[in-house]
């Protein structure tokens, strides 16, 4: 036996099926796989079924090859290819692609899961993921399959603490014309339901007070410039001058009133 990195395989001599691994210790490795076996607890469960039934002197720990650990998951591969070993429960050397588990695995993971509730995650936690998703782009297939798999579902409200977090983090932050173009694609055509009375109150109380910036005012002044509107009918005059009937002007809405007067 060997200290060195390499490829080995467990052998069951009793009818030839194999388990093939690779490891940067292969003395250590079948020390390991050994020790699972014997407290049935094996990672393998084909290996571990056999082992139960046929027992240790049924297996022999060979090894296939030596090589440096940079080459371990090559040559590992290759032997997979050439044995094709039958207590491998993935086809692909060091990945499990191709393993499935079994239904009572999922029955008890999720039995296990239910009821369980997960905290709100740390402040140094949220940074650390925004960091490593930072640039990621996703393709069109997954943003497909994020868009299946939610739909029919309904998110609970935010919190107040929730939406004062998103409302921190985006003020400021000015949109790209590519994002303003899909948006603006994106509600082409659409019709919006009207507003309840109680959404139009809050409106009107988020509002009241604010002003917009004097480039806001310049940009959607040039915009309407040339602009006709046509005129207007009397329905809608009269609906003007009920809507602001009892309504107190704004102290820069009255002394603009009081110098166009004094005109």
């Amino acid at each position: 036996m060997t200290h060195q990195s390499g490829i080995y395989e467990i052998l069951n001599t009793v009818n030839g099926k194999r388990y093939i691994g690779s490891a940067v210790n292969l003395t250590r490795r079948r020390r390991e796989h050994w020790a699972e076996l014997k407290r049935n607890d094996h990672h393998c469960k084909h290996l571990q079924f056999a082992w139960n039934k046929y027992g240790l002197a049924a297996f022999e720990f060979i090894v296939l090859c030596v090589c440096a650990t940079d080459r371990l998951t090559v040559l590992e591969q290759e032997w997979f290819d050439a044995l094709k070993p039958e207590y491998n429960a993935a086809p692909v050397a060091g990945s499990p692609l191709g393993f499935k588990h079994p239904p009572e695995f999922g029955a008890a993971i999720s039995a296990r899961n239910k009821g369980r509730t997960f905290g709100p995650k740390s402040l140094e936690t949220r940074q650390k993921l925004s960091a490593a998703l930072k640039g990621r782009t996703l393709t069109i297939e997954h943003r497909a399959a994020v868009s299946r798999g939610m739909q029919g579902k309904k998110r609970g409200p935010l919190s107040l603490e929730r939406r004062a977090e998103i409302s921190k983090a985006l003020t400021g932050v000015p949109h790209s014309l590519e994002r303003r173009k899909k948006q603006s694609l994106a509600q082409t055509g659409k019709l919006r339901a009207p507003h309840t009375p109680e959404a139009r109150k809050k409106i009107s109380q988020a509002l009241t007070g604010k002003h917009h910036p004097a480039d806001v005012i310049a940009k959607r002044s040039l915009a309407n410039k040339g602009k006709h509107t046509g005129p207007n009918t009397p329905e809608w005059g009269l609906a003007i001058s009920l809507g602001k009937r009892g309504k107190p002007w704004s102290p820069a809405r009255r002394a603009a009133q009081d110098k166009r007067s004094k005109l």
